[in-house]
């Protein structure tokens, strides 16, 4: 369980201790002495100057003096890495006697566990809710076994599927346990890449970082990436494409002879964004067999396995790719891909054993010379419990307890404060997202674009680019990048990017579920827009792909009340079109309008909930039909008949042209609206008086 207090506020019973060992000084017995104390526990702190100028009236008893002035500093909280109250306590050390002294050291330290330390240069063995990297290895423990099963994976199929629950360690075990034992060995090149939204872009980037020197950074390596992106990807039906192209095997044998290796890894981490991410390729799909965002992206990974595969069989290619396990059956509908990792290929990662688990705790402290309170190692096992999706959230409390260290050692009182494993996490989330430099509202706003929403499977990241969350916004984004929260990066195109810092802060934390329960139809029409729209825009934005005026209509008012929190891109807002009544018109006013155009414009403001507000469309406030009415004037006609192929009307329009007289009449100004019809209908003096029953 979480603790309810404030994570930097003592306990009743700290507060009691403190009291009680103020009221024991001698020099607390004045109020001069009081303030002496008081001037030199924080007169040379820096932070300290509002906490001086608040302080409470000590003029009272020694005893009500202690009371306000320990509950005052319970409530100021840490200042420097040490709290408050403790500070006060280490001044009054000196005059406690021996028999005290042991107390007093425990309440200070466990005052002081209450606060993080300072940043130093001292690098935490934990890596909170990110995945351990290969620089990284030294510190990685507990998956002994399961990387060698890994690395004889590796070395009897050219490609490899790591598959495990969310929060398993999948992408550590590949980076901090496989790579480095690669490495080791000598002879290979690798690269790790993440499918993202645009997997032959970043498969393209990653190529172009193992050809090292060949493309400088900038502009041109931008271009080449572009370049080489466009080669990678396959024809129409996986057809070859021009002779002059780059081919994968190409570069595999290419980057082997410029960097001297005998094999290349890619390590294609996350293959589930394959199917949560509508990637450029799939843009062009026919959306009519598309039932969600996994089958839209399926063709997708399909095309890009099978990229993998024939390069693997043709060179010296080992590929790994690592899957969650609730994608797995996408992957198996890939019949190729299903057949290139069964047997060795295939490789589970179970969950951690508890003594895997206690390797994992221990291991990287001791790598930095820390060491656990008796019994706190066995409590964090036992709150940890062998779920595989509670490894980040473990690894997100040890690195918050290291933050909480006093002397080169891990506290009960710590663990505590930061709320233990399963509290750790949303404590300081909400911490973070309370505080009052925190734009709450943007921040709920930027969660929620960072989330993937899925009605089959649980939810996941989704990565957004500054582009998409706005510049305004990237403060906020550096300030939760700060404190863990978010991860920021560059895409292929060297966009800046960000995403949430791991699912375990979507599927743990109350506040961002409560978030997306109030937001989430919203949110899934709004991901909807845009994949329809990006499918229309590579159709050439033709109009049969492009939704009915009546289901555009239908969704315009959760539009209009979303438009302050997600606005939509240019490009949406083009295949949309106008929706509310004063751009609808302010379009029919346009000369620039066409007809067909003029035509939906009509048929939407038909659509309004409100009715078509245009005079002449609706009712009278008595009910009766607001026909508007224009007055025609009379003069003679002269008709123009087309006698095309008829013999005897060629030859009477060759004597004369007709002409008649028209008397004057009026026209309405526009065609009989339903409203208008259904009301004389209903009307007793109407259809019935003035048709039916003559």
């Amino acid at each position: 369980m979480t603790n309810s207090r404030a994570p930097d506020h003592p306990s009743h019973t700290q507060r009691s201790r403190a009291v009680e060992l103020l009221c024991a000084q001698p020099e607390f017995n004045t109020e001069d002495g009081r303030l002496a104390l008081f001037q030199a526990a924080f007169g040379g702190v820096a932070e300290a100057e509002p906490l001086i100028e608040r302080r409470p009236d000590l003029n009272r008893g020694p005893y009500h003096a202690a009371v306000a002035l320990v509950d005052y500093l319970a409530g100021c909280g840490c200042l420097g890495g040490r709290h408050a109250l403790a500070l006060l306590l280490d001044q009054i050390r000196t005059g406690t006697g021996t028999d005290r002294q042991p107390a007093m050291a425990s309440l200070t330290r466990d005052l002081d566990a209450l606060c993080d330390r300072l940043p130093d240069t001292t690098d935490c063995p934990y890596r909170d809710l990110r995945a351990f990297r290969e620089q990284d290895a030294h510190l990685f423990f507990g998956r002994e076994t399961f990387i060698q099963d890994l690395v004889t994976a590796v070395d009897a199929s050219p490609l490899v599927a790591v598959v495990g629950p969310s929060g398993s360690g999948k992408s550590s075990v590949v980076q901090a346990g496989l790579i480095p034992v690669l490495r080791q060995r000598g002879g290979w090149e690798i690269g790790i890449l993440r499918p993202g939204d645009d997997p032959w872009g970043n498969l393209a980037d990653c190529l172009v970082d193992l050809l090292g020197d060949t493309y400088p950074d900038g502009p041109e390596r931008q271009r080449a990436v572009k370049t080489l992106a466009a080669d990678l990807v396959p024809g129409p039906d996986g057809a070859a494409g021009l002779p002059s192209r780059l081919t994968l095997p190409d570069l595999i044998r290419l980057i082997c002879k410029q960097r001297q290796r005998e094999q290349v890894l890619l390590v294609v981490d996350q293959w589930e964004e394959h199917y949560t991410h509508q990637t450029t390729s799939t843009r062009a799909a026919d959306p009519t067999r598309a039932t969600g965002r996994e089958t839209i992206g399926l063709a997708a990974a399909g095309r890009f396995a099978d990229s993998l595969i024939a390069a693997a069989a043709a060179t010296p290619l080992r590929v790994v790719l690592t899957l969650r396990a609730d994608f797995y059956h996408l992957l198996l509908a890939h019949r190729p891909l299903a057949d290139a990792i069964r047997g060795a290929g295939l490789v589970s990662l179970s969950p951690m054993t508890r003594d895997e688990l206690e390797q994992a705790i221990v291991g990287p402290a001791h790598a930095v010379g820390l060491e656990f309170e008796g019994g706190l190692v066995e409590r964090i096992l036992n709150d940890a419990g062998r779920e595989p999706g509670q490894l980040p959230l473990l690894e997100f409390c040890l690195s918050r307890l290291w933050a909480r260290r006093q002397d080169g050692c891990l506290s009960h009182a710590a663990y505590q404060a930061i709320g233990a494993v399963g509290g750790a996490i949303v404590q300081h989330a909400d911490a973070v997202i309370d505080h009052p430099k925190t734009d709450h509202e943007r921040a709920r706003d930027l969660f929620l674009r960072l989330v993937q929403l899925d009605k089959a499977a649980p939810d996941t990241r989704r990565r957004a680019t500054l582009a998409e969350v706005g510049a305004s916004a990237w403060s906020l984004v550096t300030q939760l990048a700060d404190a863990r929260l978010l991860v920021t990066g560059r895409d292929a195109a060297g966009e800046q990017t960000l995403e949430v810092a791991h699912e375990a802060l979507i599927r743990t934390w109350p506040r961002l579920r409560d978030w997306l329960t109030d937001a989430r139809d919203g949110l899934r029409l709004t991901r909807e827009i845009e994949r329809a729209a990006a499918v229309w825009a590579n159709k050439g934005r033709a109009a049969d792909h492009r939704w009915p005026d009546s289901r555009v209509m239908e969704a315009a008012p959760a539009l209009t009340r979303m438009a302050a929190r997600f606005p939509l891109g240019e490009r949406e807002r083009a295949f949309l079109g106008p929706m509310t009544p004063d751009d609808l018109l302010a379009r029919l006013a346009d000369p620039a309008t066409d007809h067909g155009d003029r035509a939906r414009i009509g048929d939407r403001l038909n659509l309004l909930p409100s009715d078509d507000p245009r005079p002449g469309t609706g009712l009278r406030p008595d009910g009766v039909p607001d026909i508007q009415w224009c007055a025609v004037p009379g003069g003679t006609v002269t008709l123009e008949i087309d006698t095309a192929g008829y013999g005897f009307w060629s030859r009477l329009r060759r004597r004369s042209r007709p002409r008649c007289a028209v008397a004057p009449f009026r026209l309405a100004r526009y065609p009989v609206t339903v409203r208008q019809w259904r009301a004389f209908l209903d009307d007793s003096d109407g259809f019935a008086a003035l048709i039916r029953k003559p």
